[in-house]
């Protein structure tokens, strides 16, 4: 039979045993979400790194208050497997996505046309893009014209598309439109995209 002492002696060692187990576990346990952005340029911020992301733009970009796992979800801890899975926008940018989808350069991608325009071909890189109002975007208003040009000012390539206007770069930088945008009063006046649209572009004979 065991004594009372000895309960309380045996009573005391389980209290403690359970104790430092809640501490170790308050203390010691990692966090859920180790990976910051810190750690993540502590490697790609370095310009012999691959990928190497600049730390400076992307701070500066759109998404520069956002965590690189917010995109790269798969990334568990500092030490991943390469290549990472492909980065959908639609995972953020739901409505942009279906107006694309449903815009010509969307269903052109959809049938196996790899020139088609995509987020990137207009945005620029997701480390790197700017707000459309930052003067430094791609696709701010005065910008525009330049960025569309891109694709379409290469004729030859485009004409596997069967484009109603052949030379649409040329023909909208001889227009009153195109003298204007070169012009310090260029943001003022109409381009591309004013026009044909943007996510949810289509020809003009849909």
């Amino acid at each position: 039979m065991i004594r009372g002492s000895t309960k309380k002696q045996i009573f005391f060692v389980f209290v403690l045993y359970f104790l430092f187990s809640f501490l170790n576990h308050a203390f010691c346990e990692e966090p859920t979400d180790p990976v910051d952005n810190a750690t993540c340029f502590s490697c790609h911020g370095y310009p012999s790194s691959d990928p190497y992301i600049d730390p400076e733009k992307f701070k500066a970009s759109a998404h520069g208050k956002s965590q690189c796992v917010g995109c790269h979800s798969g990334i568990k801890e500092a030490s991943h497997d390469t290549p990472l899975k492909p980065v959908g926008c639609s995972s953020c940018h739901r409505a942009e996505t279906e107006s694309y989808l449903h815009s010509d350069h969307g269903k052109a991608l959809g049938s196996g046309a790899t020139e088609a325009a995509t987020c990137q071909a207009c945005h620029g890189s997701p480390h790197e893009l700017r707000n459309a109002f930052d003067p430094q975007s791609s696709v701010y208003r005065k910008n525009i014209p330049q960025t569309c040009a891109r694709c379409h000012a290469k004729t030859q390539e485009m004409e596997k598309f069967n484009l109603d206007i052949k030379e649409p770069v040329s023909s909208y930088i001889q227009s009153v439109h195109g003298i204007a945008v070169q012009k310090d009063n260029g943001a003022q006046v109409a381009v591309c995209t004013d026009c044909h649209g943007s996510h949810a572009l289509n020809r003009a004979t849909n």
